[in-house]
């Protein structure tokens, strides 16, 4: 798996890529609200399956934080993460 992600730079001079790997992106996911950035119960998330056939998927998720491109597929009947590329939202 990896993440691939453009992020608004610090110094405001543009966007800047942020990888990240399997181990990283599981230590994201377990930490990403702890401090309660996101209201689950508001915060927006729409999730469209924009294309698919028996062993892969596209999947655009637009939430709180940006928008996520996933690729999925479909191994031993259980559907996997392959592949994300985000961009947070431009302020």
């Amino acid at each position: 798996l990896q993440k691939l992600g453009y992020m608004p730079a610090e110094d405001g001079s543009g966007l800047v890529e942020d990888w990240m790997n399997f181990e990283q992106l599981k230590e994201l996911a377990a930490t990403i609200n702890k401090d309660g950035m996101f209201d689950p119960a508001t915060s927006p998330s729409d999730v469209n399956i924009l294309h698919h056939t028996d062993m892969i998927a596209n999947v655009k998720l637009d939430a709180a934080w940006g928008i996520d491109y996933i690729h999925l597929s479909r191994n031993s009947g259980k559907w996997m993460i392959m592949n994300v590329i985000w961009e947070m939202p431009s302020k």
